[in-house]
């Protein structure tokens, strides 16, 4: 038998399309297995997490633990919003910091000057973050998350996979060009292969952000949701803060109970018409003003 590798060049192009969709069913496999793993045999009872935080990084990662906190620091006075948006401490309020991250989105206001909500966001959602590890070591404690280690082992493992069909079809275009052998198919297979490669290893990189809920973690985040009306209902004095929190936590700026505070932390792309929920004026900065009843000072 005269044909490399003993296949002829449509068998091999048959072998090698089932190769290159291999990877990922072993991903889907992958991470059909690991959650199963990972997921807690019992229920868990949303109000059984440590603070509200821990609810805000389940449901949205960095990026929505730094506007649960901003919403937190905002109700308690500890941060401020001016007309245009812009965040800056107040060096007085109800509380004082009670978490390693309060007080780094209270640094990171300052430093900036007068950033807005997106860009204090922006600036700590990619990096490390204080108190980080402990929230994640205790959701992972409770099951509710998948361990980053477990999936990045996939990941690692498709990315692989598919150096190696990559490899296997360089191989066999050389061996072709070679014997003089057309390999326009080859090509072009081997230009898809080289794409889900380079995706592989992209992938097999950026982790250490992405949050994926256990089946646990999801019917927290369901029954927390489902909760929210019913807290926001609750009396301003014992309810509030937690109320609003959880409300950013679970749906982020987008979801703040006030309507003010929602406007000025995460501005609606039309602008509102003005017989609307403020009469035309949102978070002023006019001495005495505030963002509706949610007690967070806006402005002097």
């Amino acid at each position: 038998m005269d044909e490399p590798w003993g296949l002829s060049g449509e068998q091999f192009l048959e072998i090698y399309a089932a190769a290159m969709f291999a990877p990922l069913m072993v991903a889907a496999i992958g991470a059909l297995v690991i959650r199963r793993l990972a997921d807690r045999a019992e229920p868990f009872d949303h109000t059984n997490l440590p603070t509200t935080y821990h609810l805000a990084y389940l449901a949205g990662g960095c990026a929505r633990l730094v506007e649960t906190v901003i919403a937190e620091l905002t109700h308690r006075q500890l941060l401020r919003i001016n007309g245009e948006g812009r965040l800056s401490t107040t060096g007085s309020g109800t509380d004082k910091p009670l978490d390693p991250l309060e007080q780094e989105v209270l640094d990171t206001v300052q430093r900036k000057g007068t950033p807005s909500a997106s860009i204090v966001v922006t600036a700590l959602a990619d990096g490390p973050l204080l108190g980080l590890d402990r929230i994640q070591e205790e959701l992972l404690r409770d099951r509710l998350v998948v361990p980053a280690a477990w999936r990045m082992r996939v990941r690692r493992t498709v990315a692989g996979l598919y150096l190696a069909v990559l490899t296997i079809g360089l191989a066999r275009l050389i061996v072709g060009i070679s014997l003089d052998r057309p390999v326009g198919s080859l090509l072009g297979m081997l230009f898809g292969v080289l794409l889900l490669t380079g995706g592989a290893l992209v992938a097999a990189k950026g982790l250490t952000q992405e949050v994926l809920p256990t089946r646990t973690g999801r019917a927290v985040i369901e029954g927390a949701t489902a909760d929210r009306p019913r807290r926001l209902s609750l009396d301003a004095d014992s309810a509030a803060l937690p109320a609003i929190a959880a409300a950013v936590g679970i749906g982020g700026f987008a979801a703040h109970p006030d309507v003010d505070v929602r406007h000025a932390l995460a501005p609606p792309s039309a602008p509102p018409a003005s017989s609307g929920d403020s009469g035309g004026s949102s978070c002023s900065s006019s001495s005495g003003s505030s963002c509706g009843g949610g007690g967070s000072s806006c402005g002097g």
